[in-house]
C-alpha cells in the first residue's frame, strides 16, 4: 500500500462490520495460500459488487484478480503509527482521491519519463552534447581473467568499460552523451 503506508509502519485494524465498508476504506483480506496473493494483503477497496469487495493497492495498475466477501475479510484499518505518531488512515471517498491522485502522478511520471527517453535519444544522436561539455576523463588499462579491461574514470567515480576481446561497451548516463565505444584491436 506504498505510498501511504511504509515498511515498519504499524497498522491499527478494527473487526470489519460489513455493512459499514464503503470503496476508499482500507481492508485487511486473507486470501489463504492461494498463488497470486500472500495471505494476508492491505488493499484498499474500489467498488462493492453484490456480496463481494473489489480490492486494490495503492501503487497498482489493476485491481486484485480476487474478490473478497465477507469470509476472508480480516480487519479495516483506522489508522497507523509511524514514528511515534498516530495517523489516520485515508478510507472512503477522501482515500479513494488520494488513491486517484496517486495513480494519476504515476501516470504523469510515466509520460514524462517516456518524453524524456524520446529527447535524451535525440540529443545522443545529435552529437552536441559532446562538442561542448568534454570532462576530463582517465583511462586505466587492466588485465583481468577476462582479457583486457579499459576503465574510463571522471575523477573517483567508473563512468564506462570497454572490453576489447568481447566488443562490450558500459557506459552510465550521462557519459553517454560523450563516450561511444573504442574501435576493438585487430
Amino acid at each position: 500500500m506504498a505510498p501511504l503506508f511504509k515498511p515498519g509502519d504499524l497498522l491499527c485494524a478494527r473487526r470489519p462490520v460489513w455493512g459499514n465498508i464503503h470503496p476508499g476504506d482500507i481492508v485487511i483480506v486473507n486470501w489463504g495460500s492461494s498463488i497470486n496473493h500472500p495471505e494476508n494483503v492491505v488493499h484498499r477497496v474500489v467498488s462493492i459488487r453484490q456480496n463481494n469487495l473489489i480490492t486494490k493497492g495503492d501503487n497498482n495498475l489493476k485491481p486484485d484478480s480476487e474478490v473478497a466477501s465477507n469470509d476472508n475479510l480480516v480487519g479495516l484499518i483506522v489508522a497507523f503509527g509511524r514514528h511515534s505518531h498516530i495517523y489516520s488512515a485515508r478510507g472512503g471517498l477522501p482515500g479513494l482521491i488520494y488513491a486517484h491522485l496517486v495513480h494519476l502522478g504515476n501516470y504523469i511520471w510515466m509520460l514524462i519519463k517516456r518524453l524524456g527517453r524520446r529527447v535524451y535519444r535525440k540529443v545522443q544522436q545529435s552529437g552536441l552534447i559532446a562538442k561542448v561539455w568534454r570532462p576530463t576523463l582517465n583511462r586505466i588499462h587492466i588485465m583481468t581473467d577476462e582479457g583486457p579491461l579499459v576503465k574510463y574514470r571522471f575523477g573517483t567515480r567508473t563512468v564506462a568499460r570497454w572490453w576489447p576481446q568481447q566488443k562490450r561497451f558500459d557506459v552510465i548516463k550521462p557519459f553517454d552523451l560523450v563516450l561511444s565505444a573504442p574501435e576493438a584491436p585487430k
